[in-house]
């Protein structure tokens, strides 16, 4: 049986043993192309020796590495969570070997054991998060302006039940921000993650350019949006700046009683971590696409496409799941605001 080397702790022996049944292991020469931007693919990679280069090309068509991949990496995760075409190409820069995954085995063991599910989306979420904190200096470098208003509140509110609703409006604390407060400092550490409940938040970055440290707002975000998720699943130190743009309301979920509740419920942790892959997959997607690599999205002034297809665009699933999210948020709200009044 092939031994993996798995990042970040998140895995049991038994995880292990069950993806390496589940897998085979394929050889790799140099020079491969093992995943092409633009095209969709059905299996999940881990590296068990060798080397590969993540590229992007950008709108001049230049590709550009950002990252390279060692033993015990993943390759396909981004793809896998929120199931669209792979925005990078990952290559192989020396003779290698991956274990592959299909996706059909992976989906059906998720979906019958929720402690196998928990350590996979905790996983998933700490190389998103990973990834992102890769991409600093490049949102930094680039000419675009910040991301426009998000309210991916879908993404949070499709995964979770209603007793999990329950249970933070139960140990969450509500804050009010005062126009200009800044919630999370980079550098810093958090001890919670947070809801934003109303008003508007501005996410801003510093990374050294050309050896001088340059800070850049890079994204606002709107209600429904968790802050503080990346430093939750990574134990890294905050790598944004959020401060608030208008007066806003979040809700603040303590880090131990959090730690605490997903040690104790694996579905819940399962819920919770598949939520917070989508979250940073969606987020790690945009941030690519938007700022620094021109792709298709659609302006209000232009005339659409029929044969095109947007980075952008929502299918009709994903608006029957946005709007039942949107329910979901909105009875939230009223219980935090209940609670706060009381």
């Amino acid at each position: 049986m092939e031994q993996l080397c798995l990042p970040l702790g998140a895995f049991h022996q038994e995880d292990i043993n069950w993806l390496s049944q589940a897998g085979h292991v394929e050889n790799i020469p140099a020079q491969t192309v093992l995943i092409q931007a633009g095209r969709t693919f059905h299996e999940i990679y881990w590296v068990l020796d060798g080397l590969f280069t993540t590229v992007v090309a950008g709108s001049d068509g230049i590709e550009q590495e950002i990252a390279q991949l060692r033993a015990g990496a993943e390759i396909g995760f981004l793809s896998f969570i929120n199931a669209r075409p792979s925005v990078t190409s990952t290559i192989a820069i020396a003779p290698s070997r991956v274990l592959v995954v299909s996706h059909t085995k992976l989906v059906s063991k998720l979906r019958q054991d929720s402690a196998f599910a928990a350590r996979f989306y905790q996983t998933v979420s700490a190389f998103l998060s990973n990834q992102l904190r890769g991409i600093s200096t490049l949102l930094v470098r680039s000419q675009t302006t910040a991301e426009q208003l998000l309210r991916k509140v879908f993404l949070v509110f499709s995964e979770i039940y209603d007793r999990d609703l329950d249970w933070m409006v139960e140990v969450g604390v509500a804050r009010k921000l005062i126009s200009g407060t800044c919630l999370i400092q980079e550098g810093q550490s958090l001890d919670a993650v947070y809801i934003l409940l109303e008003g508007t938040l501005a996410v801003s970055v510093t990374a050294q350019v050309d050896s001088v440290p340059v800070s850049k707002e890079i994204a606002r975000l709107a209600t429904g949006e968790i802050l503080g998720e990346m430093s939750f699943v990574d134990a890294q130190a905050a790598s944004a700046t959020v401060s608030a743009v208008e007066n806003c309301l979040v809700l603040a979920l303590p880090r131990l009683q959090l730690g605490r509740k997903l040690q104790q419920d694996n579905h819940f942790a399962a819920r919770f971590y598949r939520a917070i892959a989508a979250v940073l997959a969606d987020r790690l997607q945009d941030r690519l696409t938007r700022h620094v690599y021109g792709k298709l999205i659609y302006d209000i002034n232009q005339p659409m496409e029929e044969e095109l297809e947007y980075e952008d665009e929502i299918d009709i699933a994903t608006l029957e799941q946005v709007s039942l999210a949107g329910v979901k948020f909105d009875w939230f709200l009223r219980r935090v605001r209940e609670s706060f009044k009381g």
